[in-house]
């Protein structure tokens, strides 16, 4: 039995937890108990190459993602409170206050804290993630080529900003690994509908000091027609709405994408 393996057996429980958070919010279990997961597998991973205690890492970010579900509900919890309500959990759900202890010692050591911040952004640049961020768009109503094209965009456009998403040299080592592998994909992808006759552009745009990357239509993937395009600011994260429209057939897409977050300084690790 590998590690990983005997990690998701001594944490069952905790794994199928996030499904139940999940459904709690959602009504239903998908996209953000798989997320949580691949987040906590890799913080373990970074916790393995920075020789940190990747087990209580894995423990602290499945916890993370579970209370950042909540919070769709709840509303924000402040970092501090996180934590604590991170260590009530575990030993409400009867773990050994040894473990407490280490996931405590997790959150106060910065490193590896911003490791279990970072694991999200790690989920996202992974095929799941991206997979599930297009689900997750068509869930919200977008048609298949407007989900396709808004997670291209936003995927693309964390690649372009790794620096700013991710804060540990570990954890950007294993996002420009990730990268490298998700570029790839989605330009497998792209070709793959310039195939089957919807070319595909990416522009580059400045937002805020950084590059956001757009993926749009060629022209109406219906009739061919040449497409009406609109751009305005999003006002939710500051970043570019666009607007296509065939004025032939009526087809119509939204993309948004937003910038990064602003940059942090890197957590040296010792």
């Amino acid at each position: 039995m590998s590690s990983v393996q005997g990690l998701l057996r001594k944490y069952r429980g905790l794994v199928e937890s996030l499904g139940g958070v999940e459904e709690q919010v959602f009504g239903q279990r998908g996209v953000f108990s798989v997320h949580g997961l691949l987040a906590g597998l890799y913080a373990y991973t970074a916790g393995l190459r920075a020789g940190l205690d990747a087990e209580a890492l894995f423990v602290a970010t499945v916890l993370n993602e579970a209370t950042r579900l909540l919070e769709r509900r709840i509303g924000d919890v402040c970092p501090h409170r996180r934590g604590e309500l991170l260590v009530e959990a575990l030993r409400g759900a009867g773990y050994p206050e040894e473990l407490v202890e280490r996931v405590k010692r997790v959150l106060d050591d910065p490193v590896a804290a911003r490791i279990v911040v970072d694991a999200a952004s790690l989920a996202k640049l992974s095929l799941p993630g991206f997979v599930g961020l297009v689900y997750s768009r068509i869930a919200r109503g977008s048609d298949l080529l407007a989900g396709f094209l808004e997670a291209v965009s936003k995927e693309l456009t964390a690649i372009q900003n790794l620096g700013c998403l991710l804060g540990t040299s570990t954890t950007r080592e294993l996002g420009e690994e990730l990268a490298r592998q998700l570029s790839e994909t989605i330009m497998q992808g792209i070709r793959s509908l310039e195939g089957l006759g919807v070319p595909i552009r990416l522009a580059e745009k400045r937002v805020n000091d950084h590059v956001v990357v757009v993926a749009e239509p060629g022209h109406c993937p219906r009739c061919g027609h040449e497409l009406e395009i609109g751009e305005e600011a999003n006002p939710g994260c500051g970043g570019l709405r666009r607007t296509y429209r065939c004025p032939s057939c009526g087809w119509e897409m939204r993309v948004t994408v937003c910038p990064p977050p602003p940059c942090r300084q890197e957590e040296k690790q010792s």
